[in-house]
């Protein structure tokens, strides 16, 4: 300021004229520093925002619909847009930006993502009834020698089935990969081809297999 802006007196300091003349300026200048700094106060009923989800598709089903109908009836004003859900694509976007949220499965879990549970699932093996040589319980030699389907939505995505069989020197024979467990479940029940998915969605999906 080349200019004293604070003199020491008894008993501490004192603004000189310099800093009473620019202290309204300065305040509002703060204040503008603080909205930008600071979180918004947020309002549901009022935003007009674009939020961007990213749901796994064995989820949709269960999660979709009931938050779409609480969106819209907590934000009308605002816009919701669903993405498909994958590992990697999901951890980048959310890094970038791109995504406020993804609802899926997180093996590896970056430092900087906030993580909440809310669920939980186990995989179970899907095939059809009549199957040449599988029968109920399928052990873990007759899962390994038989022929699968695997579910992935991104390329580098692994399966979660394929990072625990590898972790017991195990690798199984995949034959065909789609991207969503509804179509292994439906190849499944129509060929000898088997699939590992959750447990949620075979009970949604499941007709004619175990």
């Amino acid at each position: 300021m080349k200019d004293e802006l604070f003199i020491k007196v008894s008993g501490g300091f004192c603004p000189t004229e310099r800093a009473l003349e620019i202290w309204p300026d300065l305040q509002q200048a703060m204040e503008q520093i603080r909205a930008i700094a600071l979180p918004f106060d947020f309002q549901a009923s009022q935003t007009n925002l674009t939020f961007n989800v990213a749901i796994m598709d064995t989820l949709v089903s269960r999660v979709a619909p009931a938050l779409a109908v609480r969106f819209a009836e907590e934000a009308p004003f605002a816009k919701l847009q669903f993405h498909l859900h994958s590992n990697p694509t999901s951890i980048d976007a959310l890094q970038r930006g791109g995504l406020d949220c993804a609802a899926g499965m997180f093996p590896n879990v970056e430092a900087d993502l906030q993580l909440e549970g809310v669920f939980s699932d186990r995989y179970v093996c899907v095939f059809r009834r009549g199957h040449g040589s599988l029968s109920i319980p399928v052990s873990l030699e007759a899962f390994i020698d038989a022929e699968h389907i695997l579910v992935k939505q991104a390329t580098r995505q692994a399966g979660i089935i394929d990072n625990w069989l590898s972790l017991k020197g195990y690798k199984r024979n995949v034959k065909l990969i789609v991207n969503r467990a509804e179509e292994a479940i439906n190849i499944a029940s129509e060929t000898d081809l088997i699939a590992a998915v959750p447990l949620t969605c075979s009970k949604r999906a499941g007709r004619g297999s175990h």
